[in-house]
């Protein structure tokens, strides 16, 4: 799948929909396009996404930012996922 819309205007769409078109890409690509986002752009987006493409997202990045990208995110009801992610995370740190 190729895009035809440019980082500005990418940022400026719904996280719904930017999360409908990560399903639709490869790993590789829905990293390249999230590149751009802040903190709270990524956030608002992973919120949307599936599971997979938050795991593969938040497993990329650095864990500063990782963590920083969780803060800003609602976890109320966090997946299984983000609740293995933390526990490793912290373990990882206490080590």
């Amino acid at each position: 799948m190729r895009l035809k819309v440019s980082q500005d205007r990418l940022v400026q769409m719904e996280p719904t929909d930017i999360a409908a078109i990560l399903d639709d890409l490869d790993h590789q690509t829905s990293k390249a396009l999230l590149e751009g986002f802040s903190d709270e752009q990524l956030a608002d987006t992973l919120e949307e996404s599936s599971p997979e493409v938050q795991q593969v997202v938040i497993a990329s990045l650095e864990p500063e930012r990782a963590a920083d990208i969780l803060e800003e995110m609602d976890l109320t009801k966090p997946p299984i996922f983000w609740l293995k992610w933390m526990r490793a995370r912290a373990r990882n740190c206490s080590d």
